[in-house]
């Protein structure tokens, strides 16, 4: 599209909100108005069904942690939220991805409405690259998805715990709703939250025992 734009110039012209939205490179730039949005990418062609999220990514309490997901977050306020879930689960559409990507505000630079494309990536069993499977560290946010209580007590930066990404997947329902979700194992925050050293990092371990793997 770009090379026919390049054609003439009223063409270019026309078409400069459409070329700004390029999301080929590390960069985009939006025009005035124009909405910017994560975007799920690379889908899994054989991921149809939650028990084929619990095959394709190894994770056989799935299914548990996505009860207490949508029993806590989705149907906390329903007269039947045990029937309710399982409803859900049961009849969902299945869709899982290999990356998220996050348009982040440039701060580098004079354009005020520049971003910086970042990759959030999870693999399941299957390797990157030709190397060993990938599997992202993010930030979750507790109080939003309401795992702060369940959990105990977290050190946390801001309301944030670092989590390594299982799976993205989302779940369709019979009403159309989506959800996106993951699943992630929270890391267990060594001593102060805030971030230290010259490096400012923040230093986590393994929680025991799986405690910390929740659906997001």
């Amino acid at each position: 599209m770009e090379a026919w734009a390049n054609l003439e110039p009223w063409i270019k012209e026309r078409l400069q909100g459409v070329l700004s939205r390029k999301r080929n490179s590390g960069t985009i730039s939006k025009v005035h108005s124009e909405e910017v949005y994560m975007q799920l990418q690379r889908k899994r062609s054989n991921v149809t069904k939650i028990d084929h999220v619990v095959e394709e990514y190894q994770i056989p309490n799935l299914y548990e942690h996505m009860r207490i997901f949508l029993h806590n977050n989705i149907y906390s306020k329903s007269a039947a939220p045990e029937s309710d879930v399982e409803n859900l689960m049961n009849a969902s559409e299945v869709e899982a991805f290999n990356s998220v990507e996050i348009p982040v505000p440039e701060q580098d630079t004079s354009e005020q409405n520049a971003y910086i494309l970042h990759h959030l990536r999870c693999t399941g069993k299957r390797a990157w690259r030709e190397q060993e499977p990938w599997h992202d560290v993010w930030w979750v946010y507790l109080a939003q998805n309401k795992i702060q209580g369940m959990l105990g007590r977290m050190e946390s930066f801001s309301g944030r715990v670092p989590g390594q990404v299982n799976a993205i997947f989302t779940l369709r329902g019979q009403n159309r709703q989506l959800y996106r979700l993951a699943h992630v194992s929270l890391l267990q925050v060594i001593s102060n939250p805030m971030p230290k050293e010259p490096e400012g990092m923040v230093y986590v371990q393994w929680r025991e025992n799986g405690t910390g793997d929740i659906v997001v």
